[in-house]
């Protein structure tokens, strides 16, 4: 057996230590225990003195009562009932009738003070707001705190009110400036200064191992915050959420399935034609599922694009980093937050069925005709199919079996969390609930989960604490993704349904069968096929990062880190004996599925352990000079196994066990697989006056994948910015400019996320031998050969980026510029199997770049009460192919042009008369008036492969553009969100199955727009003629007649919401509730006329399964 890297010997002789160390987070928490008191309050007292009455409060809350021993009333005997009330409710039972009244602080603090004994005289309040300069400033929000009373500045910004108490207080704000709050006092006149709003410079985004102000940032970095960006969104995966909202990452949903209904996500384009996903990192965890984590629980997302940001995580850098950072507590009172959201799916689009059957088997004539095959149906069957089929459903039925299979499927999504602390520690803790029915029956998912973070001080000079989630699961599901066949993957069920077949006999539930004469016993019952096949997927995951962090002076930290991840999936499959019926006959017709039903189980375990060694230098060295040192030790291990069982003939159909089914034919299967990663990283920070700033990074990675002398990848990065808004000769563009920063950053990150885990190492099949006479002996053989050079692919990127902010902040844009370079892309190896009699080794051999650029424009603005919102993200990207294998494949690949650009015939059109077919060049021997007619591009009299043209600017799966564009707006406690997506430069071919016009000999589900194909009484037909068998010509090729563009843009999000006034929730003890109505993806602007535009298939057999649109109803609630 060969070594691997061995990483697991430090981690070992720590786990008892972090052991205890979980220990003594769980016993320091107590410290911040006593936030958990309840919080409601209870009172049933008969003619009690008000001090008494208070006094049961303090007994029951964390309430604290200030007052004069000398007020009246407060010996006054009082009666009170109330069950669960706030205190705001409670207090003023108590003091009702009374001369006496309350006031509360933050601080949980309540004084009791005497009443206002008479009314204040109203009064007018004039004034002028100017800003630091003495410019006056126009629009600024003037608003009486605790009231609607308000207006806004004129243009020399003065502002008036009338009626106004003198002992009231006056809120000002003002995009760009910071809102501050002036007492009147009884005064007539205000004059207020705003000063700018520092909130750029303290603006904080996570980045790898720790976070950075932004406006010192040299990196390509963009931030997401959930609150902000994505509350009350009706989407059940995170992954699908970050659509349109960070320019640079393509999001393509990938399924609507329940249960799979994530994206895939792209970073600058398509960086290696192998994994090109990006490391997904939470909580300092990597390599966990985006679309596992509540959205509920996370406070921001990061996204680093160039390698100055990423290069921190190395070798798996290069597909671009994104950093998930979960909620954490808040010292202060407890919060207790319930968000509940509601929603009702549909397709955003699927073919119309042709449920008209003697129309459907008419067409099936035609086909078979063409096809020289001959008619199938008898005029006879039509007609009386025709005749009986409004008289008689049941026997002569017109099914529509889309409205059989879909549904409009409901979706419920709930958290509750709660969040306190003190100064020496904080918490948050989170349970969920997703329960999400699929589009198709038989087709579901539920999902619980839980999140604990805690944090604890010891002593002066330690910190200790947790972050951990778990997630169950439970997925439901008829066939694979939903449209894929049962058992052979090369049958389409859907494509051979029939309109003439019931689904289920209304009395006796018995399936539907083929009835019509002529029809083909295997025609596909889909009710029947979605019913009895069943697969379900329970999951459960675990994954947790403890740490321990000792600053024993100022300016120097060391923290570590050990994190857990577990993840157990158990597979259950078998299926269900049924017989399709012929009701017109009363006979049994084709058995579904034999009676020797199958039951498969398959169970996979992934376990991975992390540890991290951190020490930070942070200290100014100089005045306005900072330095930031970092180095970071880390070793991660992995360890994944895998178990099967499968067994036929299962003694009864509702047995679902492995032992329910006999032993005559069973299988088993095994496999176990172990990784280690061991990483070093030196970060170097340094800034002058938040003006000029400075980043090199190194990090070295070694894996276990490589052969010794080749585990070692070196991935260095450099980055600088200059903040030239600082400069003296830029202070006459203040005004206008309010911020300008220039950046540039090189780096080089790896990939080896396409190397199996043994690659490198001598690896043997089972192979039998022959001895004697004959005889078979199971023996091993060595199957591949090995290249002792292989090792990983690297991206080297360049970045220039440019931002700016104009008028306080309220107008932002950047820009970014990249340049990236991938080398020793992995290939499969040209060594001929003849010369060797082995499998070529994969070699780095490829070479691809990506050119692109980003921008995104911002406007915020506030009008009195009416803000708003308006932002621009648009990308765009390139790839060139530059280095491939020896033997370069044809296909869509050519050096120096873009991978899987579109590469096809060029349609001239439909023939429509024998004279056209016999002056074009020649095609093939079944050509006929209604087929397609090709283009002879390199002249020579025949149509072949040589005919096909390079289109570089058309993308087949990855456009080269990719836009949104997002409103919001604020009016009284109402809100409005808008956000539209969309990309471009991307075509592709409609034909999918659906869409054939050369169609099987018998039972195939014909769509609404096979009716308008070409005949000779309709030859202004939208599409060829139909045939079957072989004649089509090139009807079924890929060619520009089928090429369509898949540009499109949709709305992506609308909501509408409302915050209830607080005025009204004070007496039920609530702090704040918002309810909202929302919709996902409400409608699309394409040409595609396919399925939907931001899905495509991958083959021309595939038929995705369809995306949703969700209408949604929605909560929010804190105590």
């Amino acid at each position: 057996m060969k070594k691997y890297l061995k990483v697991k010997f430090l981690q070992s002789r720590i786990a008892g230590f972090l052991c205890l160390f979980c220990c003594l987070v769980m016993f320091t928490s107590e410290c911040y225990g006593q936030q958990s008191k309840r919080e409601k309050i209870t009172l049933n007292v008969t003619n009690l003195p008000v001090r008494e009455v208070i006094g049961n409060i303090e007994k029951q809350t964390d309430y604290r009562f200030f007052y004069s021993e000398n007020l009246k009333d407060l010996d006054r005997p009082v009666s009170v009932k109330c069950e669960n009330a706030g205190i705001e409710y409670a207090m003023q039972k108590i003091l009702s009738g009374t001369s006496l009244d309350y006031k509360i602080n933050e601080n949980r603090v309540v004084s009791i003070v005497p009443k206002t004994q008479s009314k204040e005289k109203l009064q007018r309040l004039n004034g002028s707001i100017i800003d630091e300069k003495g410019t006056p400033l126009i629009g600024v929000s003037v608003l009486i705190k605790g009231t609607s009373q308000g207006t806004i500045t004129d243009i020399d910004g003065k502002f008036h009110l009338d009626n106004v108490e003198p002992s009231s207080t006056v809120v000002f704000s003002y995009i760009g400036y910071e809102t501050i709050e002036k007492p009147v006092n009884g005064k007539r006149e205000l004059t207020v200064i705003l000063k700018e709003n520092s909130h750029l410079l303290k603006e904080v985004v996570v980045v790898g191992y720790g976070a950075q102000r932004k406006v010192n940032l040299s990196g390509a970095v963009s931030m997401v915050s959930v609150d902000e960006q994505l509350s009350g969104r009706s989407i059940s995966s995170t992954s699908t959420a970050l659509s349109g909202l960070v320019p640079g990452l393509m999001v393509q949903q990938s399924s609507g399935m329940a249960g799979k209904d994530g994206a895939t996500l792209r970073v600058r384009g398509l960086g290696t034609v192998n994994n090109s996903v990006p490391l997904i990192v939470v909580d300092g965890i990597p390599d966990i599922e985006i679309d596992r984590i509540d959205m509920n629980d996370i406070e921001s997302i990061s996204v680093l694009k160039d390698a100055s940001s990423s290069a921190v995580y190395g070798s798996r850098a290069a597909n671009g980093v994104i950093l998930i950072t979960t909620k954490k507590g808040k010292s202060g009172r407890v919060n207790v937050n319930y968000s509940g959201n509601f929603s009702v799916g549909k397709a955003t689009g699927f073919y119309d069925f042709l449920a008209d059957y003697p129309r459907a088997l008419t067409l099936h004539n035609q086909a078979a005709t063409n096809g020289n095959s001959g008619a199938i149906y008898k005029d006879g069957t039509i007609d009386e199919w025709m005749a009986k089929g409004m008289v008689d459903p049941v026997l002569y039925p017109n099914t529509d079996w889309w409205d059989v299979i879909f549904r409009s499927p409901f979706t419920q999504n709930h958290s509750l969390s709660a969040t306190g602390g003190n100064e020496k520690g904080t918490y948050y803790l989170s349970i969920g609930l997703l329960d999400q029915e699929g589009l198709m029956i038989n087709n579901d998912y539920r999902r619980y989960s839980f999140r604990v973070n805690v944090d604890q001080k010891v002593g002066n000079h330690f910190k200790v604490g947790l972050n951990a989630a778990g997630q169950w699961s439970d997925q439901v599901y008829p066939l694979d993704e939903g449209l894929l066949s049962y058992g052979n993957a090369s049958t389409w069920e859907m494509v051979r349904t029939v309109a003439g077949i019931l689904p289920q006999h209304p009395v006796t539930g018995e399936y539907g069968g083929a009835m019509a004469y002529g029809e083909d016993i295997l025609a596909t019952n889909l009710l029947s096929k979605y019913s009895v096949n069943n697969n379900k997927l329970e999951r459960k995951d675990f994954n947790g990062m403890a740490f321990l962090e000792w600053q024993p002076l100022s300016f120097l930290q060391f923290r570590a880190d050990y994190g857990l991840t577990y993840r157990n999936d158990f597979t259950k499959s078998w299926s269900m004996p049924t017989i399709l019926q012929n009701f017109q006959t009363g006979l049994p017709g084709y058995e579904t599925v034999t009676k020797s039903t199958g039951i498969t189980d398959y169970t996979r375990e992934r376990t991975k352990t992390i540890l991290n060694l951190h020490a930070i230098y942070n200290q100014e060295i100089f005045s306005g000079h900072n330095l930031r040192f970092q180095f970071i030790y880390s070793e991660e291990y992995w360890h994944e196994r895998s178990q099967s069982s499968s067994r036929n003939d299962r003694f009864h159909p509702n047995l679902t066990e492995i032992d329910g089914a006999g032993v005559t034919t069973q299988s088993t299967g095994g496999s176990s697989s172990k990784e280690g990663l061991r990483s070093i990283v030196t970060k170097l920070n340094y800034d002058i006056h938040d003006k000029y700033m400075l980043q090199a990074l190194v990090r070295w990675d070694a894996s276990s994948k490589f052969s010794k002398g080749h585990q070692w990848g070196t991935f260095p990065s450099v980055s600088a910015a200059w903040r030239f808004s600082e400069e003296g000769f830029f202070e006459p563009l203040k005004d206008v400019v309010s911020n300008a920063k220039i950046r540039m950053s090189w780096g080089k990150v790896g990939n080896n996320s396409g190397v199996d885990r043994y690659y490198q190492k001598d690896t043997y099949n089972s192979y039998p031998y022959t001895f004697g006479d004959n005889i078979l002996v199971e023996g091993y053989a060595p199957y591949k050969l090995i290249d002792p050079n292989f090792t990983w692919e690297s991206t080297a990127m360049t970045n220039l980026g440019l931002e700016l902010s104009f008028f306080n902040n309220r107008l932002k844009m950047e820009l970014d510029l990249y340049n990236k370079l991938t080398t020793s892309m992995i290939r499969p190896g040209q060594v001929s199997r003849l010369l060797s009699g082995l499998e070529a080794p994969d070699r780095n051999i490829g070479e691809m770049r990506n050119r692109g650029a980003e921008i995104s424009l911002s406007w915020q603005d506030q009008i009195g009460d009416f803000s708003y919102g308006i932002g621009i993200n648009y990308s765009y990207n390139k790839n060139k192919l530059l280095k491939w294998n020896e033997r370069l494949g044809r296909g869509d690949k050519f050096l120096g042009y873009p991978y899987e650009m579109v590469y096809t015939y060029k349609a001239v059109g439909i023939a429509q008369t024998w004279e056209e077919i016999a002056n074009a060049p020649y095609q093939n021997d079944n050509l006929a008036p209604g087929d397609l007619l090709m283009e002879d591009i390199n002249g020579d009299g025949v149509i072949d492969s040589n005919d096909k043209v390079a289109m570089p600017n058309s993308m087949r799966y990855i456009p080269t553009s990719d836009f949104s564009i997002n409103f919001n707006a604020d009016w009284k406690g109402f809100d409005l969100s808008m956000l539209f997506q969309g990309n471009a430069g991307r075509k592709n071919f409609w034909l999918d199955n659906f869409n054939n016009v050369n169609v099987y000999t018998s039972r195939y589900a014909f769509q609404e727009h096979h009716l308008d194909t070409w005949s000779p009484d309709n030859q202004g037909a939208k599409f060829p003629r139909l045939t079957s068998g072989s004649n089509g010509g090139f009807n079924q090729e890929q060619s520009t007649f089928w090429l369509y563009s898949c540009d499109y843009i949709r709305l992506k999000n609308i909501q509408l919401g409302y915050r209830i006034p607080s005025k009204l929730l004070k007496y039920i003890g609530v702090s704040s509730a918002r309810i909202h109505i929302s919709a996902e993806n409400l409608f699309t602007i394409t040409k595609w006329p396919g399925l939907d535009p931001e899905k495509l298939p991958k083959s021309g057999s595939e038929i995705p399964y369809p995306l949703m649109k969700n209408y949604s109803l929605g909560i929010n609630v804190t105590l």
